[in-house]
């Protein structure tokens, strides 16, 4: 086989070695606990009425670790603008 011409380009230019790790990283922020943090339990605006009753019967269907946020969430979805 014969060999081949040699380009006239330059090479790809490759990229460098990560020099510092990610700003994202959750590692050292979940090893320091922030006790200011309070635990959102209902919403400020609670729900009346129907709406009530209705988001009450959803949430049951749901796991218990989740149920109570769809009640402030569809609040949320009632208050928000735009």
């Amino acid at each position: 086989m014969a060999k081949r011409k040699p380009s006239g380009r330059l090479p790809q230019a490759q990229h460098g070695d990560k020099s510092k790790p990610s700003q994202h990283d959750k590692r050292k922020r979940l090893a320091y606990p922030n006790q200011r943090r309070r635990r959102t339990t209902e919403s400020v605006a609670p729900l009346r009425g129907g709406l009530e009753t209705l988001a009450g019967s959803m949430a049951r269907m749901l796991d218990a670790r989740i149920a109570f946020r769809l009640p402030i969430v569809v609040a949320g979805m009632m208050l928000a603008g735009g």
